[in-house]
């Protein structure tokens, strides 16, 4: 009985641990991802506007997601990048999502 509740305890400290990543990555990830809008949009001549060009699309792209029955496999992300800004707006996201390092337990999954 003893072992049962060493195991269910571990099990739960781990789903805690994990949650608990997930969650700081995924806020460090949307921080990140502003950030380098921002700096797009402060180091562009039309940056401002491709921004919202952005917003807009990503705004539009989550309302026909829901009213699809089936899953998109291009990124909305990705798709409202290259529409609004060219390849180097997706890529300037892409690089601010990815400078986020992955704690270690949460990396192993």
């Amino acid at each position: 009985m003893t072992l049962l509740r060493v195991i269910a305890s571990a099990l739960a400290i781990s789903m805690v641990v994990l949650g608990t990543q997930g969650y700081l990555v995924l806020k460090a990830s949307s921080e990140a991802e502003s950030q380098a809008l921002r700096n797009w949009a402060d180091t562009r001549p039309d940056g401002a506007k491709q921004v919202e060009l952005f917003k807009l699309c990503l705004k539009k792209s989550a309302s026909t997601q829901m009213q699809q029955p089936r899953p998109v496999l291009v990124s909305p992300v990705d798709k409202c990048a290259s529409q609004a800004g060219g390849p180097d707006l997706a890529e300037a996201l892409d690089a601010a999502v990815d400078s986020i390092p992955i704690p270690a337990p949460l990396r192993w999954l």
